[in-house]
């Protein structure tokens, strides 16, 4: 490693550790931890000059740590009854969340997720409905500290696979930071080959950057 001109050398050990608990055929619990590299860091290391000495990143916090499961199954004593749908899914704690291939949202979040799958309505089909909350650890802009709360969406029709997201963001510090964001997606297959175009907005951020458009094509 070099930085503004002089040269550092070091060796360091990094640790992963991924436990997963599973209770039935649908619930679980589920911990990532990283006991070497705390935060992002790579990893504990020596160093040999520059100065010398041993930077210890070790910790005890997990990266992840989530429960999931079917409400179907959890609660099936209470609303035990054949026509019950069986793919209610939810999962809490704190778990990667993914919105448009990274470009609208990719945080690790501690909050709650909630969906419903499969369903058929009309022409469209596996209609995936998402409500989902983050009330911790939200990575915004300026070091705010956010929630943001909102509805996505995902279907196919006619071979291509149609994605949507409203969502809101509010900032406990103030309001003039509070945002809205909308996103629409569209990827369709041609043989080995996909096509997406993606369309996201963003208004009401008074605070930060105001609002803005993103639009993408990818291939």
């Amino acid at each position: 490693v070099e930085d503004s001109g002089q040269r550092t050398d070091g060796v360091g050990h990094q640790a992963l550790l991924d436990i997963d608990f599973r209770l039935t055929g649908t619930e679980r619990f589920h911990m990532q931890v990283r006991p070497l590299g705390e935060k992002n860091s790579g990893g504990s290391f020596y160093q040999f000059n520059n100065p010398s000495g041993y930077q210890n990143n070790s910790t005890g916090v997990p990266d992840r740590w989530w429960f999931e499961g079917e409400l179907r199954s959890i609660f099936g004593g209470l609303i035990d009854y054949e026509f019950t749908p069986r793919d209610y899914h939810v999962v809490v704690g704190k778990f990667p969340f993914v919105l448009h291939n990274n470009l609208l949202m990719n945080d690790d979040i501690i909050g709650i997720a909630v969906n419903k799958n499969s369903i058929m309505p009309g022409r469209l089909s596996n209609l995936n409905v998402q409500l989902f909350y983050g009330f911790d650890d939200v990575d915004g802009f300026g070091g705010a500290n956010l929630d943001v709360a909102g509805i996505h969406t995902t279907a196919d029709y006619r071979h291509a696979l149609i994605e949507s997201t409203f969502a809101s963001a509010h900032n406990s510090g103030g309001a003039d930071l509070d945002a809205y964001y909308a996103a629409l997606s569209a990827t369709k297959f041609f043989g080995p080959y996909s096509l997406a175009g993606r369309v996201l907005s963003k208004w009401e951020d008074a605070g930060s950057r105001g609002d803005g458009q993103l639009y993408v094509l990818e291939s």
